[in-house]
């Protein structure tokens, strides 16, 4: 992975998706403190993401920072990743372990999945 891989503009197409509004480079650039001209290179994937903006945008979007480069939430399972990443965040710290026994409980009643290991 490249220091200027990033999934910023699909993050910012879901945002506009879920909210049913616009979200502009403008207005997220406002947002995390830094220019349209900055977004727009970072979307282009010209210029990497600073520490301290990646966090802002984690706070923005609802997710932790690591999703903006790691999950592509256009894809089936990447808006699945997403729903849950943004489920999490929106459960207060002391609760989520409640949250984390429910899901266990839930999983408990599948069989245990094996790990497909792809092969070159």
């Amino acid at each position: 992975m490249d220091a200027t891989d990033n999934f910023l503009a699909k993050w910012r197409a879901r945002y506009e998706e879920t909210h049913r509004t616009t979200l502009s480079q403008e207005k997220l650039g406002d947002e995390i403190g830094v220019s349209h001209q900055t977004i727009g290179r970072i979307e282009a994937r010209k210029q990497g993401i600073k520490l301290k903006h990646l966090s802002r945008m984690g706070e923005f979007f609802g997710v932790p920072r690591w999703a903006i480069i790691e999950i592509d939430p256009s894809t089936d399972e990447g808006k699945l990743v997403a729903e849950m990443l943004e489920a999490w965040e929106r459960i207060d710290p002391p609760q989520r372990q409640a949250a984390v026994s429910q899901m266990q409980a839930f999983a408990a009643s599948y069989p245990v999945r094996k790990a497909v290991v792809a092969r070159s």
